[in-house]
């Protein structure tokens, strides 16, 4: 992530066109490349807290887009117009990549288990999903009474999604390769689809993707994370008793949208009471598959 801040800042620095489409070319590719699978982990993180990545991701590449089509007509003023509008959208998405970096390189720490951890297995193994964990204390868990979103929302599931699409990530798998070739429409448009996701309304995600929650697999159940307060562990645990890791299945995203399917990963926090309404909070969540299941959305 510092090698896009680097090249900005190489950017700024030459009023040359063919030294700048070299910058563009490998701008272009740091920013694809800015969600491999080897950096998933705080790649997640990133996507959490930071809701202003996918616009500034978006915008920037598409006007990289714009100049290299200038270089490629040879229009000067056109290149000139458009390295005009380049230069504070780079600025803002460095700015947004710092601030990045901070959050993910924080150091995780998990607190001590306790023995509420164990409600979770029945005869060693652990309940298929959250529903069925709620019956040994006569719960029946539903989302929006025992299960709550956080602050964001689903607003880090578009972010998460428009990454995944943008940079070709992911095919039929939880958690798959890489297949720059299966998106490549939104690739030529980043825009386009921008805008078709800004037309799938929040409340039509909840329910796609938050209804059924109480019935997606556990993963596995950990035990809370603690603070970090100057990147160090202050052994302090955070709010809650564990986290309890699900997997949803392919879901289809609400219309417009209809003809694209996600797979989310959630973490939820239990506080340690399923009696009490609130108990559990969405934490994390973050897209691990996506895939077309037609050309044009179907209405």
């Amino acid at each position: 992530m510092h090698e896009i801040v680097k090249i900005a800042e190489e950017i700024k620095r030459t009023n040359d066109i063919v030294v700048t489409a070299g910058f563009l070319s490998r701008l272009k590719n740091k920013i694809l490349s800015l969600f491999d699978k080897s950096k998933r982990e705080n790649v997640e993180e990133m996507i959490e807290e930071t809701s202003d990545l996918k616009p500034k991701l978006v915008d920037t590449y598409d006007t990289i887009r714009s100049v290299e089509k200038a270089i490629d007509d040879l229009d000067v003023d056109k290149y000139e117009e458009e390295i005009m509008k380049l230069q504070p959208k780079i600025d803002a998405l460095s700015e947004t990549v710092k601030k990045i970096r901070a959050l993910t390189n924080e150091p995780r720490y998990r607190a001590q288990p306790e023995s509420y951890i164990q409600r979770y297995k029945k005869d060693g193994v652990h309940y298929k999903n959250l529903s069925d964990f709620g019956k040994q204390f006569g719960v029946d868990i539903q989302y929006g009474t025992n299960i709550v979103g956080n602050r964001s929302g689903v607003k880090s599931l578009f972010t998460s999604w428009a990454a995944a699409v943008f940079t070709g990530k992911l095919r039929n798998k939880p958690t798959g390769e890489f297949s720059t070739d299966e998106f490549s429409k939104e690739h030529e448009d980043p825009m386009a689809f921008s805008d078709l996701q800004d037309k799938v309304t929040e409340e039509s995600m909840i329910d796609a993707f938050y209804k059924n929650l109480p019935y997606y697999d556990i993963q596995s159940v950990k035990p809370r994370e603690t603070r970090i307060v100057d990147s160090k562990d202050t052994q302090v645990k955070k709010a809650g008793s564990v986290e309890v890791f699900l997997i949803s299945p392919w879901i289809s995203v609400p219309k417009p949208a209809d003809n694209w399917k996600l797979k989310v990963s959630f973490v939820i926090v239990d506080n340690g009471n399923p009696t009490q309404n609130n108990n559990f909070i969405i934490y994390r969540q973050w897209v691990v598959g996506v895939k077309k299941v037609f050309d044009e959305p179907t209405s």
